[in-house]
C-alpha cells in the first residue's frame, strides 16, 4: 500500500536537505534523503533547488557524479530564475556553453563509432554524453511494443536544434519514451528509452538509479526464484509512504491504470511486499488471465507495460493468487 504524506513547509525541507547534504553522518542515508528532498523542491520550482541539485551530482552526493547533469540543473536554474526576475541569464548560459555543446556533440560520435566496432557500449558514457549532444526533434513514433516514442537524431543544424537533455521533460508530461537515432542510414546507432528510464534520468540522472532510496528492493528476479515452503511463508505485504521519491514517478500510475484498463484488466490493482528476497511489486491479474486465448502471452504483455512505465529497478512478481495486490491504481 502507498500511504500519502504530509510533509513541512518548503522551506523547512530546505533547510534540512542542506544539513543532510553536509553533515551526512556515516553508516547512514543521509546524503540519499538529502537528494531526494532537494529534488522534491527542484521539482515543485523552489528557485534554490536547482542550483543546489548542480552541486550534488558534481560531487556525487547522494546521487551518480555527473557533469551532464549538473550542467542540466543549473540551466533549470538559470530559468526558473529568469521566470522569477524577468531576466535572460538562461540565454547567457546557453551562449557561453555552445561550444561546449558541439563538443559533446562530437565525442558521443566518436564514442558510437569507436564501440560499434567491438559491438559493445557504455550506456553511461553515452547517456552523459547525449545530454548535451545537438539532436533535432521529429515525429512521435509507435514502437514494437504498441508504446509511443518522440524521435530525436543528432543534427549539424543548431538553428533547429537543441540539446537532448531540454526534452525530458517534455516527454514525461506527454507520456511518451524517446527514440534516439544518429542518422537515417541502415547502420544508424537507435536506442530506446521508456518512460521509467526518462523518469530516472530527470529524478536520478541514471536510468538505472537505485530509487527510491529507502526500500530494499530485491536484485533476484522471478525466474531464479524457486517458489517454496521458506520463501512463500517470508511474504509480508508491506506499506510505503510517499514522502520525497515517489514510488510512481511523474504521471506513470495513471498512465499505467490507462493502459492495463485497455488491454482488459478492469480493476488494475498493486502491491508492494516484502521477502526474504527483498521487495517486489506484484499486480493483480486474475480477472483478465483465463479470459484469453494465451494466459502466458497476455501475462508477458501485461509484464511489458508495467516495466515500461516503471524505473528499471523496480522487480516485479507474478502470483497465482491476486490475494498480495490489494490496492486499486
Amino acid at each position: 500500500m502507498v500511504m500519502p504524506m504530509e510533509l513541512p513547509p518548503h522551506g523547512e525541507i530546505f533547510e534540512e536537505a542542506s544539513r543532510l547534504t553536509l553533515e551526512a553522518r556515516a553508516g547512514t542515508k543521509d546524503k540519499e534523503r538529502g537528494f531526494a528532498m532537494m529534488m522534491y523542491l527542484a521539482q515543485n520550482m523552489v528557485l534554490e533547488a536547482p542550483m543546489v541539485l548542480g552541486g550534488l551530482f558534481a560531487k556525487g552526493k547522494g546521487c551518480i557524479q555527473s557533469e551532464a547533469f549538473s550542467r542540466y540543473w543549473l540551466r533549470r536554474y538559470f530559468f526558473l530564475y529568469d521566470e522569477a526576475n524577468s531576466t535572460n541569464e538562461s540565454e547567457g548560459f546557453e551562449t557561453e556553453n555552445s561550444e561546449e555543446v558541439l563538443e559533446h556533440h562530437q565525442k558521443l560520435l566518436t564514442l558510437l563509432e569507436n564501440e560499434s566496432r567491438e559491438n559493445t557500449y557504455n550506456y553511461r558514457d553515452f547517456t552523459e554524453l547525449l545530454m548535451w549532444a545537438q539532436v533535432k526533434p521529429g515525429d512521435i513514433l509507435q514502437g514494437s511494443n504498441d508504446m509511443d516514442y518522440g524521435s530525436f537524431h543528432l543534427s549539424d543544424d543548431s538553428a533547429h536544434s537543441g540539446v537532448f537533455g531540454i526534452n525530458l521533460l517534455n516527454c514525461l508530461d506527454r507520456g511518451i519514451g524517446a527514440y534516439f537515432h544518429t542518422d537515417f542510414t541502415e547502420n544508424a546507432f537507435y536506442h530506446y528509452f521508456r518512460y521509467g528510464d526518462l523518469a530516472m534520468l530527470e529524478l536520478m540522472g541514471d536510468v538505472n538509479a537505485y530509487y527510491p532510496y529507502d526500500i530494499d528492493w530485491s536484485t533476484d528476479r522471478e525466474a531464479t526464484i524457486t517458489m517454496d515452503d521458506e520463501f512463500l511463508e517470508s511474504i509480508q505485504p508491506m506499506t510505503y509512504q510517499d514522502e520525497y521519491q515517489p514510488l510512481f514517478p511523474f504521471n506513470s500510475r495513471e498512465l499505467l491504470k490507462k493502459n492495463l484498463i485497455s488491454i482488459g484488466i478492469e480493476n488494475p490493482k498493486f502491491g508492494l511486499i516484502n521477502t526474504k528476497f527483498g521487495y517486489f511489486f506484484t499486480f493483480r491479474l486474475s480477472e483478465a488471465v483465463g479470459e484469453t486465448e494465451n494466459d502466458k502471452k497476455f501475462t508477458s504483455v501485461v509484464g511489458q507495460i508495467i516495466k515500461w512505465y516503471l524505473p528499471r529497478g523496480y522487480p516485479i512478481m507474478f502470483f497465482p493468487t491476486d490475494d498480495l495486490a490489494t490496492e486499486y491504481l
